[in-house]
């Protein structure tokens, strides 16, 4: 039968449960459950000839009759080095052998064994691999650490009773206060808990143990007329009377061959027995256990005090809280012993989510070496799904790895220099092994090509004291830019009037609204009027904001009477003119939808093969007015591949104006396109850049450099595209830029009105480099129809 051994190694009060049983000249009686207890206040004594040479270690119950450290009345052997209490060997980063001794003494040379730890955040990972050698130097072939919270509630009786996906609450009284923890139950072939994140600390000066046993001291000084503890501090009577327990008197050689006695003391007057306000218990464990079928509480305190302080919990959360018993940390990690040799689940774990930094097609981007949801039965191995890969050039000689740990204040920078510089360039890949509880990721950095092989320690990589979002920002190459969309303006001025010919929509609005046959030509003509770089409608289809009711309720009658207009004209077959259609396009995208509609229908027709194309002419305004009213995204899309499915040579003004429209005007639009698609692009608007070298830049101009600076829109969805000299479609359009510059720095000398031309062609330009001075350049391109 195989030796399974349980240790709850905590330093107020040990315990460990094993299956055998020892006997003088005897072999081990196996079989059956046994309760070994290392002390109250467990002490470590050191053996050895001197402080630099303290092995061998003895621990448990033998360490704390042990008179070494015990003070100077033991002449060397009371030498204070020579003794150290388990809870600071706990709590420091004392060797495992030291912990080991105290595991020994209750359990030598089991199978299999299990130890508990706190789950309070302060057992690091070092601190985890510090305690799986101790348990490997007691000799266990098997050994795993189980959380404190998991093992009370595998020593539940009656585990099994509880639904699947039930919450239990435990609540662990800790040196400082209380700590929590909520698991779920997931039932299978057996009950385990699940743990799905750390556990909680509450402070309380009052209820820590670290308080008791202050006050446990000060009473005993008073009462016993001692000026200090160090009488009495390896006699664990300051520990017995903090956990509630009954001192028994202890003879104290306080010199050679002197001896005292201190009587017991019957009582403590501890806080449980004191009527302290419920205010004493930290406010934050009010509502945690709400959901919870139970709520469990483990302390090392003496069963009454124990039940004392459950009872008061209790009370203050307005739930039932019972006290685990003695021994039932030991027995929930012989449980798990159990479970290890049937290779059954104890427990399911999330592991604590890690991640680095890669270079990823938008720059420096996260990337998770473990996930945020990742759980995993305790014992398992979990390996990176997708490992990060980095980029590795000839001649590199060092390697930079960015971490980042849940958990941890800041993230951490590996820098791994090589012993010799890389041959080739390849790809790095880094992967992550870890397992529940059982100390650090191992991060293996490996190359395809190069004999690369390093192990990446997080506790060696220098510390950054950044964020983790910061640090990726910080790493970001600088971005190219991208230029804002235009919205062109709307202005009151166009509604009341300006000058002495232009009588203002809303006048034009009120007269005809009460007329059967509007003048929509007038209507068209204001509607399209162009004043200080503003409109009667903006862009969007807004109007100005100091704009009357009235006038918006005649705005959109007579835009559904145009649309009754182009219907009826449509039907009948007799189509004068599209004056009413133009009138809704330039109201932009308040444009009615069946209108827009009718617009795409006509869209790609031959001269006649449409009503609204019975001239050439008539092609500008379907192009145009399309530009001017799309708003859905699917149509978007249609009016896009329409135009890239013509031919080069067919691309006129009106084809660049529809696409500088929408790519100037929508967020659509750019993010709809593909590379391949702007490198045809590209090559339309060199063409037509170059068509006007040679021109009078006057109207129509202004619709080239528009849809060459909106092509650099493309950046909403690929932030690094059409960067001159790093892309051939941007190199393409710097080509047609540069002609016309060179063409304009000629001109411009004759024609100051094409000063502004020139110095926007060059920001344009400059856009291509990836800066601008004005993210507006669409704005002051498009005010160039002004002049």
């Amino acid at each position: 039968m195989k030796r399974l051994a349980g240790y709850d190694l905590n330093g107020w009060r040990d315990l460990a449960i094993r299956n055998w049983l020892k006997q003088p000249g005897e072999d081990d009686e196996t079989g059956r459950r046994v309760q070994v207890s290392g002390g109250i206040s467990s002490a470590i004594v050191a053996l050895g000839a001197n402080e630099k040479t303290p092995q061998p270690y003895v621990g448990g119950v033998q360490a704390l009759l042990a008179a070494h450290g015990c003070g100077p009345a033991w002449g060397s052997l009371g030498e204070a080095w020579r003794r150290r209490s388990v809870l600071a060997a706990l709590g420091d980063d004392s060797t495992g052998e030291q912990i080991a001794a105290s595991l020994i003494a209750m359990a030598p040379s089991p199978d299999i064994a299990v130890l508990a730890i706190a789950d309070t955040g302060d057992v690091s990972e070092l601190d985890q691999e510090r305690l799986l050698h101790a348990l490997k130097l007691v000799g266990a072939q098997r050994r795993l650490l189980v959380w404190r919270p998991v093992l009370a509630i595998l020593a539940m009786a009656d585990i099994d009773k509880y639904p699947d996906r039930s919450r239990i609450g435990i609540i662990s009284h800790t040196a400082d206060g209380f700590s929590t923890q909520i698991l779920t139950l997931r039932q299978g072939e057996v009950t385990a808990p699940e743990r799905r994140d750390a556990g909680r600390k509450h402070r309380s000066q009052a209820w820590g143990l670290a308080h008791l046993r202050e006050r446990a001291a000060e009473q005993l000084l008073k009462t016993l007329h001692l000026e200090s503890t160090e009488d009495i501090a390896c006699t664990g009577l300051i520990d017995a009377l903090a956990l509630g327990e009954t001192p028994i008197p202890t003879p104290i050689r306080i010199d050679e061959g002197r001896w005292r006695a201190f009587a017991p003391l019957t009582s403590l007057s501890l806080p449980l027995t004191l009527s302290l306000p419920a205010g004493c218990f930290p406010a934050a464990l009010t509502d945690i256990f709400c959901d919870c079928a139970a709520v469990k509480l483990d302390t090392p305190l003496a069963t009454q005090s124990a039940i004392t302080l459950a009872e008061r919990l209790s009370q203050h959360l307005g739930l039932e809280v019972l006290a685990l018993s003695e021994g039932d940390v030991a027995s929930g990690a012989f449980h798990a012993a159990e479970r290890i040799q049937h290779d059954q689940p104890i427990y399911f774990d999330f592991l604590p989510q890690v991640s680095t930094i890669v270079e990823g097609k938008e720059g420096a981007e996260n990337h998770n070496l473990i996930g945020a949801d990742e759980l995993l039965p305790a014992g398992k191995l979990y390996r990176s799904p997708t490992p990060a890969r980095f980029a590795f050039q000839p001649n590199q000689e060092a390697i930079e790895v960015y971490l980042n740990k849940q958990g941890a204040q800041w993230p951490r920078l590996a820098n791994i220099q090589l012993p010799e510089p890389a041959r080739t360039a390849t790809v790095v890949e880094l992967t992550l092994e870890q397992q529940p509880a059982a100390g650090r990721a191992r991060l293996m950095l490996q190359a395809q090509d190069e004999p690369l092989s390093y192990l990446v320690d997080w506790n060696d990589a220098k510390v950054i004291k950044q964020s983790w979002h910061a640090l990726i920002e910080s790493l970001q190459p600088q971005r190219p830019v991208v230029l804002d969309r235009l919205v062109l303006p709307s202005g009151i001025e166009l509604w009341e009037g300006y000058g002495r010919r232009h009588k203002g929509l809303s006048t034009l609005l009120q007269q005809n609204v009460k007329k059967d046959s509007p003048d929509w030509k007038a209507l068209a003509d204001c509607a399209t009027q162009r004043f200080m770089g503003q409109y009667a409608v903006d862009s969007d289809g807004n109007l100005p904001r100091k704009i009357q009711k009235r006038d918006t309720q005649a705005l959109d009658e007579m835009l559904a009477r145009a649309e009754r207009e182009m219907r009826l004209r449509i039907k009948s077959q007799v189509i004068p003119d599209n004056h009413p259609l133009r009138f809704a396009t330039w109201t932009f995208k308040r444009c009615p939808e069946s209108l827009v509609e009718l617009l795409m229908d006509a869209l790609g027709a031959q001269v006649g093969g449409h009503p609204l194309i019975r001239h050439i002419s008539h092609r500008m305004l379907v192009y145009q007015g399309i530009g001017r009213v799309l708003r859905d995204k699917d149509q978007i899309n249609q009016v896009i591949s329409h135009l890239l499915h013509l031919p080069i040579g067919r691309w006129k003004r009106d084809q660049t104006a529809c696409m500088a429209f929408l790519l100037s005007r929508t967020d659509e639009a750019p993010r709809l396109l593909d590379k391949e698609q702007i490198d045809f692009l590209s090559k339309v608007a060199e063409k037509r850049l170059l068509e006007e070298v040679g021109g009078t830049y006057q109207v129509g101009f202004v619709n080239a450099p528009a849809f060459t600076a909106g092509l650099l829109r493309f950046r909403l969805k690929d932030p690094y595209a059409l960067v001159l000299g790093a892309d051939p479609s941007a190199d393409r359009l710097a080509s047609g830029l540069d002609a016309v510059i060179k063409d304009l720095a000629e001109k411009r000398r004759q024609q100051q009105r094409l000063e502004r031309h020139y110095q926007l062609l060059k920001d344009v330009r400059e856009a291509l480099e990836g800066s601008a001075k004005h993210t507006n350049l669409l704005t002051r391109i498009w005010a160039l129809e002004d002049e």
